[in-house]
């Protein structure tokens, strides 16, 4: 990213691109030399710089947290007027490989489902309901900034609510 912006900015003279590449050989392909002395981005350099300006760093999952489903569950067993079927789900929740910890926090009640709490530590907030009750949750992950929690929170809208 740091070359394609470099070399995008304005007209690079060939000695300081030749530089560049000695550590990224790998761009080379993607460099064309013009007859003015200078270095630019060819074709396929210049549409791929776009394509990934546009789209912008993907996301990868959060790594696994090397504690058991049932040491992540911070929730009692006591039912408290919880919703049906909230065992299961907070199982549900705990099975997922990067959730270090689930625990009732209010934070979670009202607006959307699934929200997330803090991108950079990666919380986020569940509301589970069934039959009109609720019971609002604090999941916390091993996502570590924006764009994974994001992954983790569509995992949780799409595949466990």
């Amino acid at each position: 990213q740091d070359f394609f912006e470099w070399i995008d900015e304005e007209p690079r003279p060939s000695a300081e691109v030749e530089n560049w590449l000695k550590a990224d050989p790998e761009l080379r392909p993607l460099i064309e030399d013009a007859g003015d002395g200078c270095s630019y981005l060819n074709a396929a350099g210049d549409l791929l710089f776009r394509v990934a300006r546009e789209f912008g760093p993907r996301a990868t999952w959060p790594v696994a947290v090397p504690i058991p489903p049932n040491k992540k569950n911070g929730l009692s067993d006591v039912a408290h007027h919880r919703p049906r079927g909230w065992q299961n789900f907070v199982t549900r929740l705990c099975e997922i490989d990067c959730v270090s910890r689930v625990s009732y926090d209010e934070a979670a009640y009202g607006g959307e489902k699934v929200k997330i709490l803090n991108g950079d530590n990666g919380t986020i907030a569940v509301r589970y309901s069934s039959r009109g009750e609720e019971l609002p949750l604090r999941v916390e992950t091993s996502a570590c900034e924006e764009v994974q929690t994001k992954l983790v929170e569509e995992y949780i809208a799409r595949r466990i609510i």
